[in-house]
């Protein structure tokens, strides 16, 4: 008796089959810690105050726009648990945005292990392996999504406080 399965079930993607997620535009990306572990920080008083890993992981960001220079962040928030991007990726842009979140999501891992490693800790997995992704339609929507990354601090201390 085997406990591998010799055919293991396909995994299906997120993705939209509809959208050239080569083809540029704006996207809303959400990126979660594995097991949804708070490894960035915590909120105060509204406010997302970063530790040493989550300002590694703004940092990074920064970093991020110098290597992809067709891409603009045009809001970001990196909450204890996960990360809310806003993209602006070029057109002209040689990398899809799968490319993009993934060059990103190695960056923030491989500083972090390091970080624990200097710590004499164990890190662990840092990430999920799939993210939430939306192409922004529209002025209204772009302006929606940007006001709820913005609020998203507020919004997790009122969830920790019961006011929601």
């Amino acid at each position: 008796m085997t406990l591998v399965s010799d055919n293991p079930p396909a995994r299906h993607s997120v993705r939209c089959s509809v959208i050239d997620y080569s083809a540029g535009g704006i996207f809303h990306v959400v990126l979660c810690c594995h097991d949804r572990q708070h490894r960035f920080g915590r909120v105060v008083d509204g406010a997302m105050v970063l530790n040493d890993v989550g300002r590694m992981a703004r940092d990074v960001l920064d970093r991020l726009v110098e290597v992809v220079s067709e891409l603009t962040v045009d809001t970001a928030v990196i909450m204890p648990d996960h990360v809310h991007l806003l993209l602006v990726v070029d057109p002209e842009c040689r990398r899809s945005l799968g490319d993009i979140v993934g060059l990103y999501k190695v960056m923030v891992n491989s500083r972090a292990r390091q970080w624990y490693s200097d710590h004499g800790l164990h890190m662990g997995q840092l990430w999920q392996r799939n993210y939430y992704e939306h192409l922004v339609r529209d002025a209204d929507e772009h302006l929606a999504i940007r006001c709820y990354i913005d609020d998203n601090p507020r919004r997790w201390q009122e969830k920790q406080d019961g006011l929601t």
